[in-house]
């Protein structure tokens, strides 16, 4: 409970959960109560850690992780607070990143009235395909170095590079970030053993790939196609941090492992790199019984109805739920909604944020006060949020912070301010590092992907019997 005397009683603020997470965010209830807020935070329904997701074998559990432990902690806590302040809070808030910002989404979607403002980071919307994507890398790229298809870390390094090399002064910045990786083109065919010029220079000192491991990186950057070249998810964007995530090299995710093996199969012996698209249509089955954890409803309305106000955010490097998901799901709202840009602007922005990895962290600005480990920047967009939600004053831009080494005890590097979508943040002139060398330019043509325009990996094509 905060004991801030000008705010107490008047804010409830619930933290949201990372992963399979059976725990509750201790470290951000802290930080959102340091805020002024009273804070609430709950462990999902179940105990455990965020990469076991053995308590799913119990359906009442999915359900919980779904949406009833949210809602019945925010029912608690604003009687809490009540009863702790001696009146009712004035406004409810909501934040969380991740599976934090799919229970985010999922409050709107489901009950409007628990959240008049909620922030969604790199929410884990579409949650069933988000772990048939993680769990179909694993049939790309083999397991080990035995199969031709494996890319050794030198070699995902030498990817990493190229893609920078291709794609990073498409802005005319050359950063190590690419501001808008919707419209770099990654050719890979340039590290081709005895054919890639790049492949050949001695900035790669021998690194070169076959032309199977050629084909296995196209694939990566592919979107996922399920049974009837049906769109499934979006492809995960190129600049991604390689690194930062099992998914590349030859491990089992845990939405893509555990959260298959318990949740959708119930077999703890189901052997991951059998996964195919019969697996997908399992998990779309099962979604009802499941309390639609997909959190892909597109019907708003009542949300904005009351009021309520949505700011998500989405980093261009996340290579854990692609940033081109919350586009997609952006547009999947305005689509169901018959909502133009301006109408959406009206109660649900969405901020891509350049060279940020997965809700923290990588070389863009990604400090904006959007979690603990973000609290000493100059921005927070949970404020930005009260701002919007009580006076009307909606964020144009949010400000953020590239401090030394990461650390904000060392100062700031540099800021970016980041456009809302569909705007993108572009260079106009001047220091890179200058706020005011970037403008808003409105990206013509922004749809969500739907259709087939590339070649499907043939194992999910046809799948396993």
């Amino acid at each position: 409970m905060s004991k801030h005397d000008d705010t107490s009683g008047q804010h409830l603020s619930g933290s949201g959960n990372g992963g399979l997470n059976g725990c509750v965010d201790y470290k951000n209830l802290v930080y959102t109560t340091s805020l002024g807020f009273a804070s609430t935070g709950d462990n999902g329904g179940h105990d455990g850690p965020s990469i076991d997701g053995s308590a799913f074998l119990d359906n009442d559990n999915i359900i919980d992780f779904a949406y009833r432990s949210r809602h019945t902690t925010v029912l608690s806590g604003k009687q809490v607070v009540e009863q702790y302040y001696g009146r009712p809070h004035k406004t409810s808030y909501y934040y969380g990143c991740s599976t934090g910002g799919r229970q985010g989404m999922k409050s709107a979607q489901m009950f409007p009235e628990d959240f008049d403002g909620i922030v969604a980071g790199s929410p884990a919307t579409d949650f069933n395909h988000l772990g048939a994507w993680t769990a179909h890398f694993l049939t790309l790229t083999g397991t080990n170095a035995s199969d031709p298809r494996f890319l050794s870390d030198t070699q995902l390094t030498a990817v990493t590079n190229e893609i920078y090399r291709q794609c990073d002064t498409i802005d005319r910045v050359a950063d190590g970030i690419i501001e808008d990786s919707s419209i770099c083109n990654f050719n890979p065919e340039t590290l081709l053993c005895n054919r890639g010029p790049i492949a050949q220079s001695p900035m790669f000192n021998g690194t070169c790939l076959s032309n199977t491991q050629v084909q296995t990186v196209r694939n990566i950057f592919l979107p996922l196609y399920g049974l009837n070249e049906t769109f499934v998810y979006p492809r995960l964007s190129p600049g991604a941090d390689l690194f930062d995530s099992s998914v590349l090299q030859g491990q089992t995710t845990t939405l893509g492992g555990e959260y298959y093996r318990y949740a959708i199969l119930s077999d703890p012996s189901w052997d991951p790199t059998t996964f195919s698209a019969l697996d997908i249509k399992v998990a779309d089955s099962l979604d009802p019984a499941h309390g639609f954890i997909s959190s892909f409803s597109g019907d708003l309305y009542s949300f904005k109805s009351r009021g309520g106000k949505i700011l998500t955010y989405h980093g261009g490097a996340d290579p854990i739920i692609s940033g081109e998901q919350s586009m997609r799901y952006y547009q999947h709202v305005a689509k169901t909604m018959s909502f133009s840009n301006a109408d959406m602007d009206s109660f649900y922005r969405l901020f891509p944020i350049s060279g940020m990895a997965h809700c923290e962290g990588g070389q863009g600005a990604w400090a904006f006060g959007q979690r603990s480990t973000a609290a000493n920047s100059t921005d927070n967009i949970l404020m930005d949020l009260v701002r919007w939600t009580e006076g009307g004053a909606a964020p144009e831009r949010i400000v953020g912070e590239k401090w030394v080494n990461d650390s904000s005890i060392l100062g700031v590097k540099f800021k970016r301010a980041h456009c809302r979508y569909p705007y993108r943040t572009t260079y106009v002139g001047g220091d890179p590092d200058d706020v005011d060398s970037w403008d808003c330019r409105y990206i013509e043509g922004v749809k969500a992907a739907s259709k087939k325009t590339q070649t499907i990996p043939a194992v999910l094509q046809e799948g396993h019997t």
